[in-house]
């Protein structure tokens, strides 16, 4: 499943989410597919809001901004990434997809921020875990 769509469907399971993103959240589960070639302020004016609105939204889920949030759902959400040898297709076509992922994942990834990360959480005493969906399993 789409990672993107995972964590909204994570988000609008708070109780505590205010309606304007619940509004924002479900139309992004029900059109995921027509988000790609908006804008913000196209979203925006769609669902009646403002585009700082929008901006807060993607920020408060976890995203830089409304570009790296389309960029995320699009990466995320290509059916045709996931599961390609099990659903009986061309195992070029998954190599070809794999090449890409680990292209990005070199593109993004910052050694420098995971080990500073790391040396980070091995001089403190206590950890505090928090994470996204069924997290809180992996916390024992």
């Amino acid at each position: 499943m789409n990672l993107v769509v995972m964590m909204l469907l994570d988000y609008i399971a708070d109780p505590q989410i205010s309606p304007v993103d619940y509004m924002i959240a479900t139309y992004i589960l029900k059109h995921d597919t027509e988000i790609a070639d908006m804008t913000i302020s196209v979203f925006a004016d769609l669902l009646h809001v403002s585009c700082s609105q929008i901006s807060r939204f993607v920020r408060h889920i976890g995203f830089s901004s409304f570009s790296d949030f389309k960029e995320s759902l699009l990466y995320h959400g290509n059916p045709k990434r996931h599961s390609l040898v099990q659903r009986g297709m061309d195992c070029s076509d998954f190599q070809q997809h794999l090449h890409e992922d680990i292209d990005y994942f070199y593109e993004h990834f910052d050694y420098t921020q995971c080990v500073a990360f790391v040396d980070m959480l091995l001089s403190v005493e206590d950890i505090a875990l928090f994470g996204l969906l069924n997290s809180e399993n992996n916390v024992r």
